[in-house]
């Protein structure tokens, strides 16, 4: 039943993005950036951070499919849609390809495709990988 919740979700304002993964029998919650964390179930549908007070409930639909989740943390809750899987080709991803520059911050971005990944390079870091959560509009 775990299985069930696993998938990515964005925030509907498209601020964050929560994905979770099953391990070892175990719901983790990934965010960029951050190590992955334990999942503690207070209900079904409900699942504590392990460590931190905040939780997530997921939604179903009447079919009984996740189609959301709420997170809450300081008493302010973020609605979640579940994103579809979206895995871009090489031939999607090479169209981003080039540099970029950003004025605000006069820094310049390097996306480039690797082993059918696309990473930004920036100058004096390391290239971060990036991954696809849907289709440009």
């Amino acid at each position: 039943m775990l299985e069930s919740y696993a998938g990515d979700y964005m925030s509907k304002c498209k601020e964050l993005v929560l994905s979770f993964s099953m391990a070892d029998g175990v719901l983790k919650l990934t965010t960029e950036g951050q190590p992955g964390t334990r999942m503690v179930p207070i209900t079904q549908t409900m699942f504590r951070y392990e460590g931190a007070e905040a939780w997530i409930e997921f939604k179903k639909d009447a079919a009984g499919r996740i189609t959301g989740a709420v997170h809450t943390h300081d008493r302010n809750d973020l609605e979640c849609e579940r994103v579809p899987p979206y895995e871009p080709g090489p031939e999607i991803l090479q169209e981003y390809q080039g540099k970029y520059l950003s004025r605000e911050l006069e820094t310049f971005y390097t996306l480039e495709l690797r082993d059918s990944t696309l990473v930004v390079l920036i100058r004096n870091t390391r290239p971060v990988k990036l991954d696809a959560l849907e289709a440009d509009l």
